[in-house]
């Protein structure tokens, strides 16, 4: 992720979607200090083990709310 940001040059992102068919815990048990940039998380979770825990294991490390609706999970961070 670090990778792709440094590329599209934003300080930070309004809006990330991330759906990506069950690769949430690689991507969130990875260096996640990208999410410092994100202001809005919207994610679809899916039920591969471990992939739940790695993305809050990650985002509880910042400030945040937390709505579900079905399948789709949005974060919303409190970055001041």
């Amino acid at each position: 992720m670090e990778n792709i940001l440094s590329q599209i040059h934003l300080p930070t992102i309004d809006i990330l979607k991330v759906d990506i068919e069950g690769a949430e815990r690689t991507l969130f048990r990875a260096n996640t200090d990208w999410l410092k940039r994100v202001n809005v998380l919207i994610i679809e979770i899916h039920p591969v083990a471990g992939c739940r825990d790695a993305v809050f294991d990650a985002v509880n490390e910042f400030p945040h709310s937390v709505q579900i609706r079905g399948d789709t999970t949005m974060i919303k961070f409190n970055h001041d």
